[in-house]
């Protein structure tokens, strides 16, 4: 649901960037409409559908905050239901009697695209509300599982065969975790006299990623370090100050235990990267600063300090070696792919919408995607299968790899670089945010082509009368393959400027990679070929299912689709040129 009205919001920004605010925009805003005998602007009842459905979305989010639905919180969900169906269909009242008076019988007027799209969003806004309002008061949960079956269930999941099998990253992730606890243990069991200390460390520090687990290991030791001996030497002035069990002393004993862990413990909450240091100097200092007022020298002496951070540091340096030598491909190296992989399904979700409905199970990859050198040595297993299938570019999946993306990144920012590049932390998130973008156009395009309404054979007519409608599609086709061997030269390590622009020969990327010059001619051929008043305008169902704001909406988004295409090649460009 978040997701949805996350994808709304990004769609009404595209309405305002793309507004003049110009006369025809005044005109939708201040000219009174007459509707069941009231007059009011189209504009106004926006925001009144607009503020109806924000109170039904509060409204619904209290009375499910307590788990229960009880009869008054449902009759007045119900209320608030009614009130924005209502709204919705007034606004599609309004707006189909404004257009028939100010669009001249055009089905696409460039004047009132964007006040086309925006009540078609604010429908669309509207009729998720309603949805969601209905299902929480029918409460539609699905049955909850017992208690004992979900014990059941995760016992089985810990002894899954077909990740430990299939799964090469939980694979690695339990092959060097066991090697390092094995070498620690039979390194304390044969050398150290029966010492666990560093395997008991380890089993501490086990993490998924070579990268992070590094700069962990070493807050690690830090934060053992300043644990054990800065409260010690504290220990130590006080005793050699002649402390004994006199109650001032004892409170000043205290007092030093108090500000070690509040100093500690600020730091574990103020601070992100010294944190888990300040948390470890907390714990093991305050072990250090308890002891009797009269056995301090037996209780904590610089024996055991210097012995438990050699262990600590043995344990560390087990694991790096390890790590090093067994460690999967990089976390960077995945979070390229993953970005790469998220905008070419983004792409090629919104070049099947050109397709007919029966061919649109199945795209091929683009030519310029599967031909690049650079892109092969990244994505190669991907651009082997050479078809995607229609499943794989649905927005809810596509989401799911940018989120897997964004994580991989942030691991990426803290692995080692050794002699690479430092990680372009900046530019990748950037990118993400971009490419999320990208995912909510396709959301919306293919909303707009929803082959279960009853426009579909008005894009029919289009695709089959129109030409220019394919041209469009080739231009973004164009577009998408170039934009990701950018992406990939712009993140990939050890690119120097002189390699990248070798590169860019080969990619032609021009100034005008955003602009979709014939979508000017196609919006002229589908005035003349499509016309007006054969569409049927029905007012049970609100602008979100009106064929034309539907029509009006795709080819927002195709021409959205370039323009954020373009911004991913400039930010790549501007990364890799202008901050050298």
């Amino acid at each position: 649901m978040m997701t949805k009205l996350a994808d709304i919001v990004f769609a009404l920004q595209v309405c305002v960037r793309e507004e003049d605010f110009e006369v025809s925009h005044q005109t939708f805003v201040s000219l009174e409409v007459d509707c069941d005998g009231t007059k009011r602007s189209v504009g106004s009842q926006a925001t009144n559908t607009a503020t109806s459905t924000g109170k039904l979305l509060i409204a619904v989010t209290q009375a499910a905050s307590d788990g229960v639905i009880d009869p008054e919180e449902r009759r007045a969900l119900l209320a608030g239901v009614k009130e924005v169906n209502h709204d919705i269909l007034d606004l599609a009242k309004r707006f189909d009697k404004f257009r028939r008076k100010e669009s001249a019988g055009q089905v696409v007027n460039p004047e009132f695209q964007s006040e086309s799209f925006f009540v078609y969003c604010i429908s669309l806004y509207g009729r998720y509300a309603v949805n969601f309002a209905e299902s929480v008061a029918n409460d539609s949960r699905p049955n909850s599982i017992s208690f004992f079956r979900s014990i059941f269930a995760a016992f089985k999941e810990t002894f899954d065969w077909q990740k430990l099998t299939e799964d090469k990253d939980y694979r690695s992730f339990t092959i060097r975790n066991s090697l390092s606890l094995i070498i620690a243990f039979y390194i304390g069991f044969w050398f150290q006299e029966y010492n666990a200390v560093a395997a008991g460390t380890i089993s501490l520090l086990i993490s998924n990623f070579a990268g992070s687990a590094l700069q962990k290991n070493m807050g690690r030791i830090q934060g053992v370090v300043l644990g054990r001996i800065i409260p010690h030497i504290f220990a130590k002035i006080l005793a050699n100050l002649g402390q004994d069990c006199l109650w001032p002393w004892t409170l000043l004993q205290a007092a030093c235990l108090f500000a070690w862990e509040v100093l500690t413990n600020y730091i574990f909450y103020k601070s992100p990267s010294l944190g888990y240091i300040g948390c470890l100097a907390g714990a093991f200092g305050g072990a250090s600063l308890v002891y009797s007022c009269t056995s301090f020298d037996g209780h904590d002496d610089e024996g055991a300090i210097y012995s438990y951070i050699q262990n600590t540091t043995l344990a560390v340096m087990i694991m790096t070696c390890v790590d090093m030598s067994l460690a999967p491909e990089k976390a960077s190296t995945k979070a390229i792919e993953k970005l790469l992989h998220s905008v070419e399904l983004s792409g090629v979700g919104i070049l099947a919408s050109f397709k007919p409905p029966d061919e649109r199970q199945r795209y091929d990859r683009p030519d310029q995607v599967r031909r690049s050198p650079v892109l092969q040595r990244l994505m190669e297993k991907l651009l082997h299968m050479g078809v995607i299938e229609h499943m794989h570019w649905q927005p809810d999946h596509i989401q799911a790899i940018q989120a897997e993306a964004s994580d991989m990144g942030a691991e990426a920012a803290l692995e080692p670089r050794y002699q690479e590049d430092p990680w372009p932390d900046a530019l990748f998130q950037q990118l993400t945010r971009i490419g999320n973008t990208l995912r909510s156009d396709l959301h919306q395009v293919q909303h707009a082509i929803d082959e279960e309404h009853r426009h579909a054979y008005i894009f029919g007519q289009i695709r089959a009368e129109c030409a220019h409608f394919q041209e469009v599609e080739k231009r973004l086709k164009e577009i998408l393959g170039p934009t990701l061997e950018l992406m990939a030269l712009a993140l990939m390590p050890n690119k120097t400027r002189t390699i990248m622009e070798k590169e860019m020969e080969l990619i032609k990327i021009d100034d005008a990679v955003g602009e979709l010059k014939c979508m000017e001619k196609l919006i002229n051929e589908i005035n003349k070929k499509v016309v007006y008043e054969d569409i049927e305008y029905t007012e049970a169902r609100g602008m979100d299912g009106d064929d034309i704001c539907r029509i009006n909406a795709a080819l927002m988004m195709y021409t959205e689709t370039a323009e954020t295409l373009a911004e991913m090649s400039k930010a790549c460009i501007e990364a890799t040129f202008i901050s050298e």
